[in-house]
Protein backbone atom coordinates (compact mmCIF):
# COMPACT_ATOMS: atom_id res chain seq x y z
CA UNK A 1 0.00 0.00 0.00
CA UNK A 2 2.89 2.40 1.11
CA UNK A 3 4.83 1.43 -2.30
CA UNK A 4 1.89 1.78 -4.49
CA UNK A 5 1.57 5.43 -2.02
CA UNK A 6 4.86 6.29 -3.21
CA UNK A 7 4.14 5.31 -7.01
CA UNK A 8 1.53 7.51 -6.76
CA UNK A 9 3.43 10.92 -5.15
CA UNK A 10 6.57 10.11 -7.77
CA UNK A 11 4.40 10.35 -10.57
CA UNK A 12 2.33 13.62 -9.47
CA UNK A 13 6.00 14.92 -8.72
CA UNK A 14 6.85 14.13 -12.41
CA UNK A 15 3.90 16.15 -13.50
CA UNK A 16 4.30 19.14 -11.28
CA UNK A 17 8.40 19.27 -12.02
CA UNK A 18 7.18 18.98 -16.03
CA UNK A 19 4.66 22.23 -15.04
CA UNK A 20 7.11 24.04 -13.44
CA UNK A 21 9.75 23.83 -15.36
CA UNK A 22 8.29 23.93 -18.57
CA UNK A 23 4.85 25.59 -17.69
CA UNK A 24 1.73 25.44 -19.85
CA UNK A 25 2.93 25.96 -23.44
CA UNK A 26 4.32 25.04 -26.72
CA UNK A 27 7.40 22.80 -25.45
CA UNK A 28 5.21 20.71 -23.20
CA UNK A 29 1.93 20.99 -25.55
CA UNK A 30 4.44 18.97 -28.02
CA UNK A 31 5.79 16.49 -25.60
CA UNK A 32 2.43 15.30 -24.32
CA UNK A 33 1.06 15.08 -28.08
CA UNK A 34 4.76 13.67 -29.29
CA UNK A 35 4.18 10.78 -26.36
CA UNK A 36 1.10 9.25 -27.58
CA UNK A 37 3.02 8.29 -30.93
CA UNK A 38 5.77 6.70 -29.16
CA UNK A 39 3.20 5.28 -26.91
CA UNK A 40 0.90 3.64 -29.71
CA UNK A 41 4.37 2.04 -31.70
CA UNK A 42 7.03 1.72 -28.83
CA UNK A 43 5.56 1.39 -25.60
CA UNK A 44 2.60 -0.33 -25.91
CA UNK A 45 5.03 -3.55 -26.08
CA UNK A 46 6.64 -2.24 -23.06
CA UNK A 47 3.68 -1.74 -21.16
CA UNK A 48 2.46 -5.07 -22.41
CA UNK A 49 5.30 -7.12 -21.24
CA UNK A 50 4.88 -5.51 -17.70
CA UNK A 51 1.59 -5.75 -17.48
CA UNK A 52 2.37 -9.38 -17.50
CA UNK A 53 5.44 -9.50 -15.76
CA UNK A 54 4.10 -7.48 -13.21
CA UNK A 55 0.82 -9.85 -13.27
CA UNK A 56 3.34 -12.87 -12.78
CA UNK A 57 4.74 -11.28 -9.90
CA UNK A 58 1.55 -10.83 -8.03
CA UNK A 59 0.45 -14.00 -8.62
CA UNK A 60 3.51 -15.53 -7.00
CA UNK A 61 3.03 -13.12 -3.85
CA UNK A 62 5.29 -10.13 -4.70
CA UNK A 63 2.34 -7.87 -4.83
CA UNK A 64 4.81 -4.72 -3.92
CA UNK A 65 6.60 -5.03 -7.54
CA UNK A 66 3.83 -3.67 -9.17
CA UNK A 67 3.75 -0.51 -7.38
CA UNK A 68 7.07 -0.12 -6.94
CA UNK A 69 8.25 -0.64 -10.74
CA UNK A 70 6.69 2.91 -10.89
CA UNK A 71 8.93 4.92 -8.99
CA UNK A 72 12.04 4.55 -11.43
CA UNK A 73 10.11 5.33 -14.29
CA UNK A 74 8.79 8.38 -12.60
CA UNK A 75 12.39 9.27 -11.32
CA UNK A 76 13.93 8.61 -15.00
CA UNK A 77 11.18 10.91 -16.29
CA UNK A 78 12.09 13.70 -13.92
CA UNK A 79 15.79 13.47 -14.83
CA UNK A 80 14.77 14.09 -18.09
CA UNK A 81 12.61 16.96 -17.54
CA UNK A 82 15.78 18.78 -15.60
CA UNK A 83 17.73 17.40 -18.50
CA UNK A 84 15.61 18.48 -21.37
CA UNK A 85 15.19 21.99 -19.97
CA UNK A 86 19.09 22.42 -19.65
CA UNK A 87 19.78 20.88 -22.84
CA UNK A 88 16.90 20.32 -25.83
CA UNK A 89 13.52 19.66 -24.98
CA UNK A 90 14.10 16.33 -27.30
CA UNK A 91 16.06 14.44 -24.35
CA UNK A 92 12.67 14.77 -22.45
CA UNK A 93 11.30 12.35 -25.67
CA UNK A 94 14.10 10.28 -25.17
CA UNK A 95 14.13 9.69 -21.52
CA UNK A 96 10.76 8.72 -21.19
CA UNK A 97 12.01 5.97 -23.83
CA UNK A 98 14.13 4.98 -21.47
CA UNK A 99 12.39 5.10 -17.97
CA UNK A 100 9.74 2.75 -20.06
CA UNK A 101 13.04 0.01 -21.10
CA UNK A 102 14.25 0.71 -17.48
CA UNK A 103 11.28 -0.31 -15.76
CA UNK A 104 10.68 -3.66 -17.41
CA UNK A 105 14.72 -3.96 -16.46
CA UNK A 106 13.67 -3.23 -12.77
CA UNK A 107 11.21 -5.92 -12.97
CA UNK A 108 13.64 -8.90 -14.64
CA UNK A 109 15.14 -10.12 -11.81
CA UNK A 110 12.44 -10.73 -9.59
CA UNK A 111 10.67 -12.84 -12.60
CA UNK A 112 13.99 -15.32 -12.94
CA UNK A 113 14.01 -15.07 -8.59
CA UNK A 114 10.41 -16.76 -8.43
CA UNK A 115 11.79 -19.32 -11.09
CA UNK A 116 9.78 -17.63 -14.59
CA UNK A 117 10.82 -19.88 -17.66
CA UNK A 118 9.81 -18.05 -20.78
CA UNK A 119 7.80 -20.26 -22.84
CA UNK A 120 5.60 -18.45 -25.97
CA UNK A 121 2.31 -20.22 -26.63
CA UNK A 122 -0.30 -17.90 -27.84
CA UNK A 123 -3.78 -19.78 -29.14
CA UNK A 124 -6.78 -17.47 -29.82
CA UNK A 125 -8.62 -20.35 -29.90
CA UNK A 126 -7.85 -20.77 -26.40
CA UNK A 127 -11.11 -19.74 -23.96
CA UNK A 128 -8.36 -17.94 -21.47
CA UNK A 129 -7.30 -15.86 -24.10
CA UNK A 130 -10.88 -15.28 -25.33
CA UNK A 131 -12.54 -14.14 -22.04
CA UNK A 132 -9.56 -11.83 -21.67
CA UNK A 133 -9.38 -10.11 -25.11
CA UNK A 134 -13.24 -9.39 -25.47
CA UNK A 135 -13.47 -6.78 -22.92
CA UNK A 136 -10.05 -5.87 -22.97
CA UNK A 137 -9.89 -4.74 -26.56
CA UNK A 138 -12.68 -1.99 -26.27
CA UNK A 139 -11.49 -1.16 -22.83
CA UNK A 140 -7.93 0.29 -24.58
CA UNK A 141 -9.26 1.30 -27.63
CA UNK A 142 -12.06 3.54 -25.75
CA UNK A 143 -9.30 5.10 -23.76
CA UNK A 144 -7.00 5.89 -26.26
CA UNK A 145 -9.65 7.04 -28.98
CA UNK A 146 -10.74 9.28 -25.56
CA UNK A 147 -7.31 10.64 -25.34
CA UNK A 148 -6.86 11.42 -28.89
CA UNK A 149 -9.98 12.76 -29.42
CA UNK A 150 -9.06 15.01 -26.35
CA UNK A 151 -5.94 15.77 -27.11
CA UNK A 152 -6.70 17.17 -30.67
CA UNK A 153 -9.72 18.86 -29.50
CA UNK A 154 -7.12 20.82 -26.71
CA UNK A 155 -4.80 21.04 -29.97
CA UNK A 156 -7.32 23.71 -31.01
CA UNK A 157 -7.58 25.76 -28.21
CA UNK A 158 -4.67 28.36 -26.95
CA UNK A 159 -0.58 26.92 -26.49
CA UNK A 160 -1.22 25.07 -23.25
CA UNK A 161 -5.06 23.61 -23.21
CA UNK A 162 -2.96 20.06 -23.71
CA UNK A 163 -0.95 20.21 -20.76
CA UNK A 164 -3.88 21.64 -18.37
CA UNK A 165 -5.57 18.66 -19.49
CA UNK A 166 -3.11 16.20 -18.74
CA UNK A 167 -2.30 17.58 -15.52
CA UNK A 168 -6.75 17.72 -14.76
CA UNK A 169 -6.62 14.42 -15.79
CA UNK A 170 -3.35 13.23 -13.51
CA UNK A 171 -4.93 14.95 -10.82
CA UNK A 172 -8.53 13.01 -11.24
CA UNK A 173 -6.68 10.14 -11.55
CA UNK A 174 -4.31 10.49 -8.61
CA UNK A 175 -6.67 11.12 -6.27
Amino acid sequence: MIIILVSKVTGFLRDIVLAQTFGAGNITDSYLTALNIPDILFSMNFIATNGLISSFLVASGNVYISGLVSIPFNIFVIVAIFLGSMTNSYVMVYGTLFAYVAQLLFQIPFLFKKGYKHKFVLSLKDENIKQMLYPVVPVFLGSYVNTVVNRTLASTLESGSIPALNYANKLNVFV
